[in-house]
Formats: C-alpha cells, sequence, structure tokens
C-alpha cells in the first residue's frame, strides 16, 4: 500500500468505519475494530488526495489529482457516479454540513458545488446478467486461487521439508564433530592430567632422593671434616710431643753443661791449687764456648719450634678454611638445587591446578554440548511437527478442492 494523503471517519450511528485515499490511486474502507479492509473502491486515474463520508447524504466522496470527483453508494460500495471538473491538481474537498454543496480547492482556485444525483438505473435483465457473470468470475478467479494456493503450500512444504532436512543434517553433522572434537580434548587433557600425576609423582621422588642425597653428603663431609680435622690435629700433637722432647732433649743436656760447668769450675779450683789454672781456664773458655753454642741452638731449636707452629697453624687454618669453603659450596650447591626442585614442585602444582581448571571447563563444556544437543533434538522434532501439520493443511487443502 502506498502512501496515504487522506483519512476521514464515518459520522454514522453504531459505525466503526474509516475511509483513506491513497497514491496508488485507490480507495479503501477499513472497519477499524476488526482491523481489517472491507472495500476497495478503484477507478481513478491520478492519486487520490481527498474523500469522506458525507454527513446526511447515504454516498462517498473522492477526489483526485486529474480533478475528477467520484461518488459511491455506502450501502454497496459501487460507482453512482463520476464527472471531472477540468482542474489540476485538487488538494481538497470538503462537505457543507446544513446543504448538498461541496467546496473544492485546487491550485490557484476554489469551486463551490451543489451535489444532485441521478443514478442510472440498469435494466433488471442485464443487472442479473452482470451478476451472473460476475459470479461466474468470482467462481474461477475462486478455482485458479485454490489452485495456486496448493500448488504454493506444496512447493512450501517441500522446500520447508528440503530445507529442514538439510539443516537437520548439518545441526547432526556439526554436533557429532563437536562431540568428537570434546572427546579428543577431554581424552588429551586426561592424558595430560595423567601425565603431571606421574611427573608430580615423579619429582616426589626425586626430590625426596635429593634430600635423601643431601643428608649423606651432609654426613659425608661432616664424618670427612672430623677425620681430616682429627687427622691434623694429631698431626700437631704429635709435632708437639716431638718439640717437646726435643726441648727436653736440650734442657737435659744444658743441665748437663751445667753441672759439668760445676764440677769443671770445682776441677779448676782444685787445678789451680795444682798448678793446672791455665789448663782448667782452657778447658772453662771451651766449655762457656760450647755453653754458648748450645744456648744458641736451644735459640735456634725455639725459633724454628715457633716457625714450625706458625706454618703449622697457618696450613691447619688454609685447610680449614678450604674445607670450609667447599662446605659452603656444597650447601650452597644443595640449597640451589633444593629451591630448584621446590620450584619444580610448585610449577608442577600450578600446571595441576590449571589442568584441573581446564578439566572443569572441558566438563562444564561437554554438559553444556548436551544441552545444545536436547535443544536441537527438541527443535526437530518441533519442525517435524510443522511439517506434519503442513502435510495435514495440504490434505485438507487438496480434499476440499
Amino acid at each position: 500500500m502506498d502512501l496515504t494523503n487522506s483519512i476521514e471517519f464515518s459520522s454514522g450511528e453504531g459505525k466503526s468505519l474509516l475511509i483513506t485515499g491513497h497514491d496508488d490511486k485507490k480507495v479503501r474502507v477499513w472497519d477499524y475494530d476488526r482491523g481489517v479492509c472491507i472495500a476497495r473502491l478503484e477507478g481513478h486515474k491520478d492519486w487520490v488526495y481527498s474523500v469522506f463520508f458525507h454527513p446526511h447524504l447515504p454516498y462517498i466522496f473522492s477526489a483526485s489529482d486529474s480533478g475528477e470527483v467520484r461518488v459511491w453508494r455506502q450501502s454497496n460500495y459501487e460507482l453512482v457516479s463520476s464527472f471531472p471538473l477540468g482542474v489540476q491538481r485538487l488538494w481538497s474537498m470538503a462537505p457543507c454540513k446544513d446543504s448538498n454543496k461541496l467546496v473544492l480547492g485546487a491550485d490557484g482556485q476554489f469551486q463551490v458545488l451543489e451535489v444532485n444525483i441521478r443514478e442510472n438505473r440498469i435494466p433488471s435483465q442485464e443487472l442479473i446478467q452482470n451478476k451472473e457473470k460476475k459470479v461466474e468470475e468470482l467462481e474461477s478467479e475462486v478455482v485458479r486461487i485454490k489452485l495456486e494456493l496448493t500448488r504454493k503450500k506444496e512447493e512450501e512444504v517441500e522446500e520447508l521439508r528440503l530445507k529442514h532436512k538439510e539443516e537437520l543434517d548439518e545441526v547432526r553433522a556439526d554436533h557429532r564433530e563437536k562431540e568428537r572434537t570434546q572427546a579428543n580434548w577431554v581424552k588429551q587433557l586426561e592424558d595430560e592430567v595423567r601425565a603431571l600425576k606421574s611427573n608430580n609423582t615423579s619429582m616426589t621422588e626425586r626430590l625426596a632422593m635429593a634430600e635423601r642425597r643431601n643428608q649423606e653428603l651432609e654426613s659425608e663431609m661432616k664424618f670427612k671434616f672430623k677425620k681430616e680435622l682429627d687427622e691434623v690435629t694429631e698431626d700437631l700433637r704429635e709435632k708437639e710431643r716431638m718439640q717437646a722432647n726435643r726441648a727436653k732433649q736440650l734442657e737435659d743436656e744444658v743441665k748437663t753443661l751445667k753441672a759439668w760447668s760445676r764440677v769443671m769450675t770445682q776441677r779448676l779450683g782444685k787445678a789451680m791449687q795444682a798448678n793446672r789454672a791455665k789448663q782448667l781456664e782452657d778447658e772453662v773458655r771451651a766449655l762457656k764456648s760450647k755453653n754458648t753454642s748450645m744456648a744458641e741452638r736451644l735459640a735456634m731449636a725455639e725459633r724454628r719450634n715457633q716457625e714450625l707452629e706458625s706454618e703449622m697453624e697457618f696450613k691447619f687454618k688454609k685447610e680449614l678454611d678450604e674445607v670450609t669453603e667447599d662446605l659452603r659450596e656444597k650447601e650452597r650447591m644443595q640449597a640451589n638445587r633444593a629451591k630448584q626442585l621446590e620450584d619444580e614442585v610448585k610449577t608442577l602444582k600450578t600446571w595441576s591446578k590449571v589442568m584441573a581448571q581446564r578439566l572443569a571447563k572441558a566438563k562444564d563444556r561437554n554438559a553444556e554440548l548436551k544441552s545444545e544437543r536436547a535443544e536441537l533434538v527438541e527443535k526437530v522434532q518441533h519442525l517435524h511437527s510443522e511439517v506434519k501439520n503442513l502435510i495435514v493443511q495440504k490434505a485438507a487443502v487438496l480434499q476440499n478442492l
């Protein structure tokens, strides 16, 4: 339906009628309570700009852009009369409430007309023949419409059947593909979870082995360090004993020399008495020289003892530092390895959580796919019902024909 140019309500009591004029050169009468078009008046050769129900005459008036005014009977919507006004652009038309006059407005002018309609009566026989002819035409049109409707129904049913069949096949294939993909994904996730659990167990065992090895290394290093420390301590004690024995030996020699010196002094006294003073002095000088030499040797022995103590202390300290540094390095390595193993365990735990989340998502997705499958099955059943209804309607139409 084209553009609506005019619209008017019926002034009759108890009538829910509405009339409209359109660009498609037609006039339509509507029942606005039911929302249906009850009549379509045709015959204008140009756009219809003005239509109305006459307020006190049983007629409908319509005016078109070509300047033609048509009068229709309200009872059966048949054309009663038409007359051209010889104007262009007949924009509007209005009735007078107190008379049969009409006021029409066109480009640059308006007209006032007196309505005096003389209906052309058609002879009764001719009217009957026209009615019969019209009935035959209507029956032929009804048959043609029924046949056309039947053909269209068959085409629509076949098209719907093919379309629904194709859609159903596509949906089934898509659902099967989704099920295969989902099953493969779930299987892959389960394999990954099993592999992670196995790897986690292996890493736990490796961590336990590393801890046991760490304890063994600590015990071994403690034992080795204690053994080396005992060896060094025993060596130092042995050297101390040797130095003590040497010092005692030197002290004994010094005591012997001192006793010898006293004896020689006594002998010198006696020699002086026996005229051996010179000889004794020589012996005393020799003894003093020997005593000096022994004192120097004792001093050298003490210095050597100090040097050996310093050297042993330095060597012991150096060896102790090396052992301590070695132990610290091994402790750092073990700490780093333990930290690395802890990081690997944390990573495995995180990955296990991620795998658990992915598995939960996969289960949720599987549930969603099952729900979608149920919806698709329901939709397919609904489509089957529609196809059956269409087949029943087709059978009813064919039976009516």
